[in-house]
C-alpha cells in the first residue's frame, strides 16, 4: 500500500473526492489538505476530531496564510459532523478568515448538517468571503470556480 492509499484508509470522507496522484497530500491534526491543479485547496476531515488548542488554532491560521502567498484562497472542505471550535476560535476566525479565504464551500452528506450550517450563516452571514454548503463535491467545485469570477 502506498502513502496515498494509506491516507485514504484513515478517513471515510475521501468518498467525496480523491487527490490526484501527483499532488502532495498534507496530513494535519484533524484533516488532509492538498491543492488541486485548478488552484482550489481541498480539506478532507479525518474521522476522529479533537478541539485544537489556542496555539494549534493559531498555527492553523498561519498555515493558511503561508499557502495563500498574499492572495486569497478558494477551498472546498469535506466536513465531519464532529468538527467543533471554541467561541474564542470562532471570534478570531471572523476576523482572520476574510483575509485568507475568498470562497469556502462546505460539503456534507448530512442533510441536518447542511440545514444547521445554513441557519447559522443566515443568522450571522460571513463577511468578506463567500460561503456555500453542498451535498456533492462536483456542485461545490462548480460554485467555487464560479465565485472566482465574481
Amino acid at each position: 500500500m502506498n502513502d496515498l492509499q494509506a491516507t485514504k484508509t484513515r478517513s471515510k470522507y475521501f468518498k467525496f473526492v480523491n487527490p490526484p496522484e501527483d499532488v502532495d497530500v498534507i496530513e494535519r491534526i484533524n484533516d488532509f489538505v492538498w491543492q488541486q491543479p485548478n488552484g482550489i485547496w481541498v480539506v478532507v476531515a479525518k474521522e476522529e476530531q479533537r478541539k485544537l488548542t489556542k496555539n494549534e488554532f493559531l498555527a492553523d491560521l498561519e498555515f493558511w496564510k503561508r499557502k495563500a502567498k498574499g492572495s486569497r484562497i478558494r477551498s472546498i472542505s469535506i466536513a465531519n459532523p464532529k468538527m467543533s471550535s471554541t467561541k474564542e476560535q470562532r471570534e478570531l476566525s471572523e476576523e482572520e478568515i476574510p483575509k485568507i479565504f475568498e470562497a469556502v464551500a462546505i460539503v456534507t452528506d448530512s442533510a441536518l448538517g447542511r440545514i444547521v450550517i445554513k441557519i447559522f450563516t443566515n443568522l450571522k452571514p460571513p463577511k468578506g468571503y463567500s460561503l456555500g454548503v453542498f451535498d456533492s463535491y462536483a456542485a461545490a467545485e462548480k460554485w467555487v470556480l464560479h465565485s472566482r469570477k465574481q
